[in-house]
């Protein structure tokens, strides 16, 4: 855990383990208790997450969440979390396009606080991996903060981040590419390069599990590379 997180969790944990009414702050926060990454990644345990909102901007709101943990580098179905989460729209028709979400579903889904709560549940102190993740946890972020005044404190790993340096670039590398090269990076042009199955693209649960089969392809690539520290580009 970086230092700015080691402080953030004995400061909540002091404010938020007393009393009855933070239980599940207090659950969420005690999993980092101790808690180590191994350089190693096959000994590490990862959730892969993906969240569709009503745009395409960290203000908009989240209407759905897919997770799946990876247990010994294998994708543990089980193991997942899909919601609905209601909202009085699902976002304009460019959105709407996108995730194919409609109203109808979002009316039959779980409130917003209802669902953060099992959130923190759910989470544990895991690798959260996610292609463009810092996205999905800065909407995740401001929920959390909304509700429960804390923030993530998991690392946080990106199969974008990933596939650079499988390749042999940076993240600052990327940010000198062209058009055309960044596309090389997006989450299509990645399982179409691993051959990958893109069945459920554009729903969270869906791109989770794509996502998921990613980072096990990216993985399977950089085992053999020498003294390779996945804890290098937790985020």
């Amino acid at each position: 855990m970086k230092l700015k997180n080691k402080i953030k969790h004995l400061i909540w944990k002091k404010k938020f383990c007393k009393t009855q009414f933070y239980s599940e702050i207090c659950y969420y926060l005690t999993q980092f208790d101790g808690k180590k990454y191994d350089k190693n990644f096959s000994k590490n345990t990862y959730l892969v997450i993906d969240t569709e909102t009503t745009g395409l901007n960290t203000n908009d709101n989240i209407i759905s969440f897919g997770g799946i943990r990876i247990h010994n580098l294998e994708i543990d179905i089980s193991d997942s979390l899909e919601a609905f989460i209601k909202n009085d729209t699902a976002g304009n028709e460019e959105s709407i396009a996108i995730h194919g979400i409609r109203k109808t579903e979002l009316e039959k889904g779980i409130d917003k606080y209802t669902f953060f709560k099992k959130l923190l549940f759910f989470i544990q102190g895991d690798i959260l991996v996610g292609h463009h993740i810092s996205f999905d946890k800065e909407i995740l972020n401001r929920e959390f903060k909304n509700f429960f005044s804390i923030e993530l404190l998991n690392p946080i790993l990106d199969t974008f981040d990933l596939a650079l340096y499988y390749d042999g670039y940076t993240s600052e590398d990327a940010l000198h590419f062209d058009e055309n090269k960044k596309r090389l990076y997006t989450l299509d042009s990645l399982i179409e390069r691993f051959k990958i199955s893109s069945s459920g693209r554009h729903t969270s649960i869906g791109d989770a599990l794509i996502t998921a089969e990613l980072f096990l392809k990216l993985l399977s690539q950089l085992k053999n590379k020498p003294n390779f520290d996945i804890r290098i580009l937790f985020k």
